[in-house]
């Protein structure tokens, strides 16, 4: 797979939507750009999007960098150590590779108010919207699992004694220096993009808050995201300061083999990989998003939307 084309015809078929913004670099240049050209938000490289289930692989990194900060591996067992009981064969690469058996796939948001904390959701109660989190699904089969990731929230924050938005900005977003990139919740600010739902109506107070942060509540930018994926890059080649080559190696490194809508691919940890492609898509209500790059060529892109019609363009 050529990821140029990709390129092309993901960026060729953003040009309809209410909002889609970009960041590409196809050979150590990296670019912004307004690919909707009905847009009149006034876009610019600083303009925040959520990223919805792109925040799953940044959440990977971020604890993986913490356990190595405690020379911790990742294949010690989670049994015993989770906010609920799991078998003892499961570790965070099941977890983070969606085959550990553990249902709940996504989550709605909440809108402004009071909202649960992750023990909470992950009990499904005191104002929870979603199901109970449980390892009741078959294990080491594939099946997504936004909960999974829940479990690694709770686990990472009562181990570090810092909530997951303070860990981040700490061990990644400080050293790489990504001042729009936070897993705080933002309840008001001018320089975020407002969702828009299919019949392009602005969402109700503009965005849904995502307390659910590794799963779906990253905020951020496209040339802030490609920041991250260019230095995992960097990483899994020994020439990171901040990713080593085992954290890189580890997240990159095919886990279980899966089928969804008719199309075979690979689960890293918290990343999809189609023959050469490593990719992920993410979809909030109101927001779509996309990244893909190539190991080899080290080309990458990041795709960013605040229109829910771009639903369909991205998959790969």
């Amino acid at each position: 797979m050529d990821i140029v084309n990709i390129w092309n015809e993901k960026s060729n078929k953003c040009l309809n939507l209410l909002g889609c913004v970009a960041a590409y670099d196809f050979g150590n240049d990296v670019n912004f750009e307004v690919l909707s050209n009905r847009t009149t938000q006034n876009f610019v490289a600083d303009t925040k999007f959520q990223a919805a289930s792109l925040s799953k692989l940044v959440g990977v990194i971020v604890c993986l960098k913490f356990l190595e900060m405690q020379h911790e591996e990742v294949d010690f067992s989670l049994s015993g150590k989770l906010e609920i009981p799991v078998i003892k064969e499961t570790t965070l690469k099941h977890i983070f590779s969606h085959c550990g058996g553990i249902n709940v796939s996504g989550f709605a948001g909440y809108k402004k108010g009071q909202i649960p904390n992750i023990k909470q959701i992950i009990h499904g109660m005191d104002g929870a919207n979603s199901l109970p989190i449980s390892q009741s699904l078959e294990f080491g089969k594939y099946s997504y699992s936004g909960g999974g990731y829940c479990l690694a929230q709770e686990y990472f924050e009562r181990l570090s004694q810092k909530r997951i938005n303070e860990l981040a900005d700490k061990i990644l977003f400080t050293p790489l220096n990504l001042v729009n990139t936070t897993f705080d919740l933002i309840f008001k600010d001018k320089s975020c993009a407002v969702g828009h739902n299919i019949d392009g109506k602005e969402i109700e107070n503009g965005w849904n808050l995502y307390p659910e942060a590794i799963a779906a509540g990253l905020w951020t930018t496209p040339c802030e995201y490609l920041k991250i994926l260019k230095e995992l890059i960097k990483g899994y080649y020994g020439e990171s300061q901040i990713i080593s080559a085992p954290i890189a190696h580890n997240i990159l490194t095919p886990f279980v083999d899966c089928k969804e809508d008719n199309k075979n691919f690979k689960y890293t940890l918290g990343v999809r990989l189609s023959q050469n492609i490593y990719w992920h898509s993410g979809s909030n209500e109101g927001y779509k998003c996309f990244f893909a790059f190539d190991l080899v060529s080290r080309n990458v892109f990041v795709i960013m939307s605040n229109d829910d019609n771009a639903e369909n363009i991205f998959a790969l």
